[in-house]
């Protein structure tokens, strides 16, 4: 996923190379229309493809994804890692950490940017089944706050807040495949 860009770069992080989830951060200058493997940013804790990225002010929140090993769904984080990504940043000393904020409510949610705040939609539940809760997670006090629910329960939608609505589009239902439609809640 794309987890920040500015006028000149894009920062990339994650993803996999065909067998393996990655912990690679990758540069690309617009300027010079090349990549830069040696990136101010450190590797990510772990690797991780699928991740949705939250920019909130000067910090990245990746939520949820997958970890691949030897072509094998190894599991599915429930933690937030979070990056400093000041750009002018004199200090280079950027770390990912996981242990900022609470875990996610489900695995594999969509996630966006909500008011300044980490929302997140469907996923699963610990049963394996689709998910529709809808939650926000309040920075001050670290805790997540329930939201109305999607009206169809899907795992991995794509999420954004747009002109006070907050849209979930497709995602997979259950064993039944892929979801094409969209869903919004507004505020």
């Amino acid at each position: 996923p794309v987890i920040f860009g500015d006028w000149n770069r894009l920062v990339l992080a994650g993803g996999r190379d065909g067998s393996n989830s990655l912990s690679l951060v990758i540069e690309y200058c617009l300027d010079t229309n090349q990549w830069d493997q040696f990136s101010d940013y450190p590797h990510l804790p772990t690797p991780l493809q699928q991740a949705h990225p939250v920019k909130i002010e000067d910090q990245m929140h990746l939520a949820g994804g997958w970890v691949v090993v030897n072509g094998e769904l190894s599991s599915c984080p429930t933690s937030i890692t979070t990056c400093e990504i000041k750009p002018d940043r004199e200090d280079k000393s950027r770390m990912w950490r996981k242990d900022v904020l609470p875990s996610l409510p489900n695995i594999t949610p969509g996630a966006c940017n909500l008011f300044g705040s980490v929302a997140v939609a469907g996923g699963q539940l610990e049963d394996g089944k689709c998910a529709s809760d809808v939650f926000v997670l309040d920075l001050k006090d670290k805790e997540w706050l329930r939201l109305p629910s999607l009206k169809t329960a899907c795992d991995e939608p794509s999420l954004v807040f747009f002109k006070r609505h907050l849209l979930a589009f497709g995602g997979v239902k259950s064993k039944s495949g892929l979801l094409s439609s969209s869903q919004k809640l507004v505020f």
